[in-house]
């Protein structure tokens, strides 16, 4: 259990009263304890594993083998001996080196031939060999210098690039969903506080319209319009008590990544405090945008990727041209301990070219034309990806410029709704005015605007949400890295 979380678990059971938690301590709670935010870091570690595996082709590949054989005969002669023997021990070890292409063989192997059939009795017929050596292959066109070697190792730094990325996003996405529900979960509780104010005072207008009825200050009519109020009311704070439930689940779940735990969430609720969201200004946020977006570091890595693949292609279709290279150093003696004292003198040299080319090339100048199609496929994607992506940035940074102007003009609005309810209100009282209803209206249009302003902060905030994410913000707000990062 997280040390954060353990505490906060502490605190509720011994605090009985409802706890405040901001949207900042929300977000850091739910990164540490809930398990989608495992499974983000799981995965990521499972494709950095993947993206690893081209680092093989870097390995030391070593080899060995034993051979015993039992009897012995000259091919082509009616010669056998039963009770020949021959043993032979093998063994080396092989390397691609991928900066130059080369391919360098270590090998060594030891021959114990015995009790051989022979035509010449005066012959030895045991004979000992021992053998060392050393190969390689350079590749002097296709493959020079190793691009072809190179090319997996490249894309796995390029899916370990993505990998960090994807997993990046994904913490980004959890912290984007889990602000939209508390932002939810806070002005559900705003509009229930607010109905609920709302209730209580149509239930005292419903008693005061009893009272002046049964003295007869008041018409039966009045009665039923406050009884009407006061029922209508109810439904509305119902219904958002409802909603403010269910959100209530959703919140403390994630809140504490797990169904048992989540009992010990019920004091928890949210809070206005440090609310506000704090995004950059539009010219700064495209900017960033253009810097530092992890959705432009895809389109870019998946160009690149793009591109060492059509360089791969283009260099399938050269001519394998191979400079091979063989030392030798062997020795045969008919008494084992002489032939470590006589290694070498026998040396062997070869050197070598190897040319190979298919006349036609079909598979690799179709190979290369397809390569070129997808690497101008991406780019125009890229493009229209970029396109995409900075207009939806700044559709939002529009639609919040004017949810500005809006939540002032609606302030302004609910300042003249309650100078027309007070209006109505006093006539009301004060007999100049007959009809209950209009006040009951003035009162309602007061309400609803009450709703609307929390509305348009709720979209002010979501929307300020969707900048952040599309910035990236919350990568550096929360420390969204992983450990080679950090």
């Amino acid at each position: 259990m997280k040390t954060s979380k353990l505490i906060l678990i502490i605190f509720l059971i011994y605090n009985s009263s409802l706890f405040g938690l901001n949207l900042d301590t929300f977000i850091k709670t739910c990164l540490e304890n809930h398990p989608l935010a495992e499974v983000s870091t799981k995965e990521y570690l499972q494709n950095l594993a993947d993206a690893e595996k081209a680092g093989a082709i870097k390995d030391w590949n070593l080899f060995t083998s034993y051979d015993f054989q039992k009897g012995a005969n000259i091919p082509g002669t009616t010669l056998y001996n039963e009770n020949s023997t021959q043993h032979i021990l093998s063994g080396g070890a092989y390397k691609l080196f991928s900066e130059t292409g080369t391919q360098l063989s270590i090998g060594t192997s030891y021959t114990a031939q015995m009790d051989q059939p022979t035509f010449i009795p005066s012959l030895p017929d045991d004979i000992y060999s021992l053998a060392f050596d050393i190969s390689f292959k350079q590749p002097l066109l296709k493959n020079s210098f190793g691009l072809l070697d190179r090319y997996p190792l490249k894309l796995s730094e390029y899916k370990a690039k993505l990998a960090t990325i994807k997993y990046q996003e994904d913490l980004e996405d959890f912290v984007v969903k889990t602000s939209f529900v508390y932002i939810k979960w806070l002005n559900s509780k705003n509009i229930k506080e607010l109905y609920a104010t709302q209730l209580e005072k149509a239930k005292q207008q419903l008693n005061i319209m009893n009272k002046r009825a049964s003295r007869g200050g008041a018409e039966k009519l009045d009665v039923i319009l406050a009884n009407q109020n006061y029922l209508a009311k109810k439904i509305k704070y119902k219904k958002e008590a409802q909603r403010f439930a269910i959100l209530s689940i959703e919140a403390r779940s994630l809140l504490s990544g797990s169904i048992d735990i989540a009992k010990q969430f019920e004091n928890v609720m949210p809070s206005e405090q440090d609310i506000e969201i704090k995004i950059p200004d539009k010219s700064n946020g495209l900017n960033r945008f253009e810097e530092k977006g992890l959705a432009l570091r895809v389109l870019e890595i998946n160009r690149e990727i793009a591109k060492k693949s059509l360089e791969a292609r283009n260099n399938e279709k050269e001519i394998s041209i191979n400079l091979l290279g063989k030392y030798q150093a062997g020795a045969t003696q008919i008494n084992p301990q002489d032939v470590y004292s006589h290694i070498g003198t026998e040396p062997i040299y070869k050197l070598g070219i190897e040319i190979k080319h298919p006349l036609e090339n079909t598979a690799a100048d179709s190979g290369y034309k397809e390569e070129l199609a997808k690497y101008d496929k991406i780019t125009a994607q890229n493009q229209e990806a970029y396109i995409r992506m900075r207009n939806s940035l700044e559709v939002l940074y529009t639609e919040l410029e004017y949810l500005d102007e809006i939540i002032t003009i609606t302030d302004d609005l609910i300042i003249e709704s309650n100078k027309a309810f007070k209006a109505e209100d006093i006539k009301y009282r004060q007999g100049r005015s007959y009809s209950y209803s209009l006040v009951l209206d003035a009162q309602n249009r007061l309400l609803d605007t009450k709703i609307q302003l929390d509305s348009l902060m709720l979209s002010k905030h979501m929307i300020k949400t969707q900048i952040s994410g599309l910035l990236d913000i919350y990568v550096d707000k929360y420390g969204l890295k992983t450990k080679q990062e950090s």
